[in-house]
């Protein structure tokens, strides 16, 4: 077994604060990302002219409430609302791996004691590049992220599997309703 390694989130991946020009590319919001699962939504949202450019690759990370556990990794190059870290990964880390520790909970649980303001609670790239990480080596990181995409793809499966089942009852309840009530 290899030696997994300590290094600071800053020192594995290169913090990008490039404001886009071009915005013709897509664009991701926050609204776009469901919390904890790292899944997009496609929406009409667009840039407010105040967005940043993000590449292939990148990971991003929601640093208004964090807590949300916002977290994306980009499928194509696009623009992103600036309440994203973007973070570019280097040959020490795998990109899937990184996001996989961005959405844990003991990482969420120290960066929420860490965020500024009450309202609008945000971190920042500061303060997520502090946070040390333990890494294996490459190859078993992309290891462990086909593991956990594998293993999280069937638990989402039966999630919507379940969802169906509630909607299906929620609609028996409103029909059994509906036919004893008659106005």
């Amino acid at each position: 077994m290899n030696k997994w390694q300590t290094y600071r989130i800053k020192d594995v991946a290169k913090f990008i604060s490039e404001k886009a020009n071009d915005c013709s590319l897509p664009y991701i919001a926050l609204d776009n990302i469901v919390s904890w699962d790292s899944t997009y939504i496609p929406s009409d949202s667009t840039s407010d002219g105040n967005s940043n450019i993000c590449k292939k690759g990148d990971v991003l990370f929601g640093k208004l409430r964090p807590y949300l556990a916002k977290g994306y990794i980009l499928t194509q190059d696009s623009i992103c609302s600036p309440e994203f870290i973007v973070l570019r990964p280097n040959d020490l880390v795998n990109n899937k791996f990184l996001l996989y520790c961005l959405l844990s909970f003991s990482f969420i649980s120290h960066i929420k004691n860490q965020v500024a303001g009450v309202k609008m609670p945000r971190t920042n790239a500061l303060q997520v590049g502090r946070v040390s990480l333990s890494l294996p080596p490459v190859a078993e990181q992309e290891a462990i992220a086909a593991y956990l995409d594998k293993e999280c793809g069937k638990i989402g499966k039966e999630i919507g599997l379940l969802e169906r089942k509630v909607d299906c009852y929620r609609r028996l309840k409103h029909s059994l309703i509906n036919q004893t009530i008659k106005l």
